[in-house]
């Protein structure tokens, strides 16, 4: 240890994204990087650590004194999570320990997340369920005491619950390659005529639009061809996620305008509309995973923070952006950008 100047050994420990505390051969604190410092000042502020001693009384650690053993440990206090893992090592001939403090908060918040989000997933696909269920049940047991008018509107409701299970697998499947770092190796990535993307996506959310009664005029001014380089499926389920909250957060009868343009060699597409708008605060979180806007929580429809976050990610892979602009009780403007692939 002698032999590393001090101001070279802060310069190594604080380049260090976890924090580092160094105790000498009597387990006496010799030295800490500044990322111990401040995830100790936050977790134990009332404490001070002086020896390995210390460390084991404040998290209450059951750590045996064998030389050369590592050991790990997790450790919940003052709303932190942090993980400790012990190093015994050897430096110039003199037994050192070397003790890891990381900060994994966000980790651990993130998977909460993740479980929580899966369990809401299955519950609604489950729900979805009960009634396709019920609705075959009606069509195939009591046919022939059903008028035209009911069996059409069971089909129609049948057709409804199909499009969402639908949806939220696709979102399942998607949060499930995100979490395991595999979205953008899913991808399937071709050149494509982007009207015909629009067309398809304006087919799919009419099902929701019919099924919701929702009043909705749509001004599709752009029937130029543009195309661009994506993942079909995908940019689609992109598109009608803009749509669909166009619609649902719409304060009256939902108008909403689409335009297409090429700049340069970028493709670009636009969707607004006259809806609730986005409050500003909230708009620095809205491709936060799991997060909904204040406003869109006081309304009776039931989202789950997944869509937009899905989609930046998307877009990222595609060499695209997805960005907006919004006023509250005005409306809002999303605007997708692609690399032409003339």
């Amino acid at each position: 240890m002698n032999n590393i100047k001090t101001s070279k050994l802060d310069i190594i420990l604080n380049a260090i994204q976890s924090g580092i505390l160094i105790f000498d051969n009597n387990q006496e604190l010799i030295h800490s990087n500044t990322c111990a410092e401040a995830i100790l000042s936050r977790i134990c502020p009332e404490d001070i650590i002086l020896s390995i001693d210390d460390v084991r009384s404040i998290f209450n650690l059951k750590w045996d004194d064998n030389q050369g053993k590592i050991e790990r440990d997790e450790i919940h206090k003052n709303g932190l999570s942090v993980s400790i893992i012990k190093h015994d090592i050897l430096i110039d001939n003199n037994h050192t320990t070397l003790i890891q403090i990381s900060d994994i908060t966000g980790q651990k918040n993130q998977i909460a997340t993740v479980y929580k989000q899966a369990s809401d997933l299955l519950w609604k696909i489950r729900s979805r369920i009960t009634p396709l269920q019920n609705a075959l049940s009606l069509l195939t047991d009591y046919n022939d005491n059903l008028d035209e008018e009911t069996t059409k509107e069971l089909l129609k409701n049948s057709r409804f619950e199909i499009w969402q299970l639908e949806r939220y697998m696709d979102t399942f499947r998607d949060m499930s390659l995100i979490s395991a770092n595999y979205l953008k190796q899913s991808l399937v990535i071709e050149r494509l005529e982007l009207d015909s993307l629009l067309d398809e996506a304006l087919k799919n959310v009419k099902v929701f639009r019919i099924y919701a009664g929702i009043e909705c005029t749509i001004q599709h001014s752009t029937r130029n061809k543009y195309y661009i380089n994506g993942d079909k499926m995908r940019i689609t389920r992109i598109i009608e996620s803009v749509l669909l909250n166009a619609m649902i957060y719409s304060q009256k009868t939902a108008k909403i305008v689409i335009t297409a343009l090429r700049e340069n060699d970028t493709v670009i597409l636009r969707i607004s509309d006259n809806g609730i708008g986005i409050p500003e605060a909230d708009q620095f979180n809205i491709f936060t995973y799991g997060f909904r806007g204040e406003n869109a929580n006081k309304t009776e429809y039931n989202g789950m923070g997944c869509e937009l976050f899905i989609a930046r990610q998307v877009m990222l892979y595609n060499k695209g952006t997805i960005s907006f602009q919004s006023r509250e009780n005005q409306g809002s403007t999303f605007e997708l950008q692609f690399g032409d692939s003339e």
